[in-house]
C-alpha cells in the first residue's frame, strides 16, 4: 500500500460517508475536501507508521538479512548516501562489514527495502537466469528516462528481446570494428588540442577529462547521428555539449536534486535555478535530435516517407551507416515499424551512455597511468613492437586487439574505477532470489564497485591497482573467482549486457594510442585533487608510493564515477618510439 493507495480509499470512503449525508449539509464541496484530507492524514500516517516501525522488523520477509544497524529515524541510511564522499562508499561499507552475505538488506526513506546482491550467484540469478522475471524500478525508468531516454535501456521482456535483436547488427563486432577510423581521426584531434594547450602554457595543468568528455561526444555524434558536432574544435565545446554538461555534469545543488528525485519526484515543479537548467537542458537535446531525425528521414526518402524504392542510395547498405540512417531505413516499414519517439528513445540512450562511459573509463585510465609511471613506458613499448611503424598514426582494429597488456590494463582500470554506479531491478511479483523471497517492487541493487572490491572474488590484494591479474598466462595465479563472467559488472552481464562494450572498449584503445605516442602525463593536482599552479610541482609523497586508488582526487557524489573538481593532468611531448 502507498500514497496512491491510500488516496484512492480516502475517496471511496468520503464518498460513502456523503451518500448517507445527501441534502443534509450546508456547504458540501468544504465539507468533502475536508472529509477527504482528514481521512487521507490519518491513513497516510498509520501506513508510514507500520512501514517505518512494523513492517521491516516484524512482517518483512527480508527482515532476517544481515542489516546496518544505524538507521536515521524515517531517512534509514539515505542521508548516509547523500552525504557520502563517493558513490560507492556506503555500500563498500556494507559488503566489508557482510563479505559472505549473498544478499544485504538496508533501508532507505519511509522504510523503503533495498537488497544489495553480493555474491557471483546473486549477480548471475539476477542478470541472467531471472533476467526477463526482473524490471528496472519505477524510480530509475523516470530518473534514467530523464537522462537517457526510454530506448533499450528501460525497454523490457519482448520489446528489449525485438529491439536488441535490431540494434546488434550496427554495434556487432564487425560494424564496430569499422568505426576504427573515426576513432583515430578524433583522438588526432583530441592530441593536436593538447599540443595547442601545451604551446600556449607548457607548465599548465590541463582539464583532460573535459577534453574527452568532448572527444567521445563528437565520436558519438559521428557514429550515432552521421554528423560532426565540432565540440573538440570550439573553444567553449558545441552546443551538444553544452546541454549535456548541464545534464551529466550538475553543480552540487543539481547532484542533490537528482539525489531527492529518486525518492520524490521533484523535476516537473521546483523552481530552483539548478532544476530548472536541468530540464531546459533535456529538453533542448530533445529539440535538437528531433530535428535530426526529421532532416535524415526527408534526406533517405526524398519526402517520400518510409518509401524504400525513392531512398537515396547513399543511405543504403552500401552507403552511410551511422546509428540514425540504420534506425530510420531498417525500422521505416512493417508490422514493427519505429516512430520518431522509438528512435529518439534510441538516441538519447547511445548519446548519453556512451558518451558517458567511455568519458569516465578514459579519465580514471590516465589517472591510473599518472599514478604508475612505469605503465607508460611499458605500453608504449608494447605500442612500438606490436604495431608496425607506418600504421602507428593510424592503427587498425587488429592492430588495437594485438595490445594484450593495453587490454588488461583497461580491465584493471574499469575494475578499480567502474564509471557504472548501479544496475537495479525489482521484480514485479514476489520472487525468490538466492533462497530469499524478496517481495515485489523491492529494489534489488547490483553496485559493480561490491563485486569488483571484494577480497572473497580478486583475492587479498584486492585494492591494488595491478594489471597483470587480467593476462591470460597469468589465470592459473588469481583466483578462479575473478574469472567468472560477473566478476567485472562495468558493463552489466547477461541479455541485457551493454551493447556498446565493444565500442567502448576500442574506442578508448584508439585513444590510449594516440596520446601515448604524442605525450608524457605527470601529476597537475595537488593532495586535495585541485589544480597545481603554472610550474608547480607535487609537494606530496611522489611517484613510487601512492596514497590510495585515488591519490587525493575527490569524487562526485553522482550516478556516475567523475572528479568532483577534473582531473588535472600536465603533459609533456614524448620523446619515445611512436612520437609525432
Amino acid at each position: 500500500m502507498n500514497a496512491k493507495h491510500c488516496a484512492t480509499l480516502s475517496i471511496l470512503e468520503t464518498a460513502v460517508l456523503f451518500s448517507q449525508k445527501q441534502g443534509r449539509t450546508e456547504n458540501p464541496i468544504k465539507q468533502l475536501v475536508t472529509t477527504f484530507l482528514i481521512l487521507f492524514v490519518v491513513q497516510y500516517s498509520v501506513l508510514l507508521l507500520h512501514n517505518i516501525f512494523i513492517y521491516p522488523f516484524y512482517r518483512s520477509p527480508l527482515r532476517h538479512l544481515p542489516s546496518p544497524k544505524d538507521d536515521t529515524f524515517f531517512f534509514g541510511q539515505t542521508l548516509k548516501f547523500i552525504n557520502a564522499e563517493g558513490p560507492n562508499d556506503v555500500v563498500l561499507s556494507y559488503m566489508r562489514q557482510f563479505p559472505d552475505a549473498p544478499l544485504i538488506r538496508y533501508l532507505h526513506m519511509g522504510g523503503a527495502e533495498w537488497v544489495l546482491v553480493n555474491s557471483l550467484e546473486g549477480c548471475k540469478e539476477v542478470l541472467q537466469t531471472k533476467c526477463y522475471a526482473l524490471e528496472k524500478p519505477e524510480w530509475f525508468r523516470r530518473v534514467v528516462g530523464e537522462l537517457a531516454g526510454i530506448g533499450l535501456v528501460n525497454s523490457e521482456g519482448d520489446a528489449h528481446k525485438r529491439q536488441r535483436k535490431l540494434l546488434n547488427g550496427p554495434m556487432s563486432t564487425t560494424n564496430v570494428r569499422k568505426l576504427v577510423p573515426v576513432f583515430n581521426a578524433k583522438a588526432r584531434e583530441l592530441a593536436d588540442q593538447i599540443e595547442l594547450q601545451i604551446n600556449r602554457s607548457p607548465d599548465a595543468a590541463i582539464e583532460i577529462d573535459q577534453n574527452l568528455a568532448h572527444t567521445t561526444l563528437d565520436i558519438i555524434g559521428t557514429t550515432a547521428l552521421g554528423v560532426e558536432l565540432g565540440a573538440l574544435q570550439s573553444s567553449g565545446g558545441s552546443k551538444f555539449s553544452t546541454l549535456y554538461g548541464q545534464i551529466l555534469d550538475p553543480p552540487p545543488m543539481g547532484q542533490l536534486i537528482s539525489a531527492i528525485n529518486i525518492f520524490v519526484p521533484i523535476r516537473s515543479w521546483l523552481p530552483l535555478k539548478a532544476n530548472r537548467d536541468f530540464v531546459n537542458a533535456t529538453v533542448e537535446v530533445r529539440k535538437l535530435l528531433r530535428n535530426q531525425i526529421r532532416e535524415r528521414r526527408s534526406a533517405i526518402f526524398g519526402g517520400q516517407d518510409g518509401d524504400k524504392k525513392t531512398v537515396d542510395t547513399r543511405y543504403t547498405e552500401a552507403g552511410s551507416r551511422d546509428l540514425l540512417t540504420f534506425m530510420i531505413y531498417e525500422r521505416s516499414e512493417g508490422e514493427n515499424k519505429w516512430s520518431e519517439d522509438d528512435i529518439l528513445g534510441h538516441l538519447l540512450n547511445f548519446m548519453a551512455a556512451g558518451h558517458e562511459t567511455s568519458t569516465g573509463g578514459m579519465t580514471f585510465a590516465l589517472l591510473a597511468l599518472r599514478l604508475h609511471p612505469s605503465l607508460q613506458t611499458r605500453l608504449r613499448h608494447e605500442i612500438a613492437t606490436k604495431i608496425p611503424h607506418e600504421r602507428i598514426h593510424n592503427p587498425s582494429a587488429a592492430n588495437l586487439d594485438s595490445l594484450t597488456y593495453m587490454m588488461a590494463f583497461l580491465k584493471e582500470v574499469l575494475r578499480v574505477y567502474s564509471p557504472a554506479i548501479y544496475i537495479p531491478r525489482t521484480p514485479p511479483q514476489d520472487t525468490v532470489f538466492c533462497g530469499t523471497v524478496i517481495p515485489a517492487g523491492t529494489t534489488l541493487m547490483i553496485n559493480p564497485a561490491v563485486m569488483h572490491y571484494n577480497p572473497n572474488i580478486w583475492g587479498p590484494d584486492v585494492g591494488v591497482f595491478d594489471p597483470e591479474r587480467h593476462l591470460e598466462e597469468n589465470s592459473e595465479k588469481v583466483p578462479a573467482q575473478s574469472r567468472d563472467p560477473y566478476a567485472q559488472m562495468t558493463f552489466s552481464g547477461g541479455p541485457r549486457v551493454c551493447l556498446g562494450k565493444g565500442f567502448a572498449m576500442l574506442e578508448m584503445r584508439s585513444v590510449l594510442v594516440r596520446l601515448l605516442t604524442r605525450f608524457e602525463m605527470e601529476r597537475g593536482w595537488d593532495e586535495q585533487g585541485s589544480r597545481l599552479g603554472d610550474g608547480e610541482k607535487f609537494g606530496g609523497r611522489g611517484d613510487v608510493v601512492v596514497e590510495d586508488l585515488f591519490a587525493g582526487v575527490k569524487l562526485k557524489n553522482f550516478v556516475a564515477l567523475k572528479p568532483r573538481e577534473g582531473l588535472w593532468v600536465r603533459f609533456r611531448r614524448a620523446e619515445s618510439e611512436g612520437g609525432e
